[in-house]
């Protein structure tokens, strides 16, 4: 973000981002979402979910079950290009992320009653909702709010989760 003193432009700084009152709200906001995107859980799934399914002892296979995670997330890519579009970020945060907790409930309740295809189908559902909610809203709003330094301090906290989720996700399995 470039500001005018005197005439003089000058870049400013990433302390600035978050302490001016012109656009500290938004980059605190974008900063806040792309951590609570990571956290959702998403990564661990798309990281391990080999590693998760051989656990469930199901009569498919653990390469076959993570083919079908992986396939309905890139597939529900365009239809939650069009959701966005039509019902807005705030609607479909705030819908999908509850989405992404229940079926994260049901994905523990189903791994420890060992309900190997409803512990899929919770897994599936989470998939969907995560990329109906918080994968594509969080982009979208950082893109729109958000100025090129916020940016990349947002994505750089985003980063970061990912390699805490990914890091520390094994030890929790």
């Amino acid at each position: 973000m470039t500001e005018k003193t005197d005439g003089n432009d000058r870049e400013s700084s990433i302390w600035e981002l978050f302490c001016n009152k012109k656009i500290r709200m938004a980059a605190w906001m974008g900063v806040s979402l792309d951590i609570i995107q990571q956290v959702t859980g998403i990564d661990a799934i798309m990281f391990y979910s080999t590693e998760i399914f051989s656990q469930t002892h199901s009569s498919l296979s653990f390469n076959t079950q993570t083919c079908m995670v992986m396939g309905l997330n890139f597939i529900t890519v365009v239809p939650a290009t069009f959701m966005l579009a039509y019902f807005g970020r705030k609607t479909l945060l705030t819908v999908f992320t509850g989405g992404c907790a229940l079926t994260m409930f049901g994905m523990g309740f189903a791994a420890s009653r060992q309900w190997a295809y409803v512990e899929l189908v919770m897994t599936l559902l989470y998939v969907c909702a995560f990329e109906f909610g918080p994968g594509p809203v969080v982009w979208t709003y950082n893109s729109e709010v958000l100025d090129e330094k916020a940016m990349s301090v947002a994505n750089g906290f985003a980063w970061f989760f990912v390699l805490i989720v990914g890091l520390f996700t094994p030890t929790l399995m």
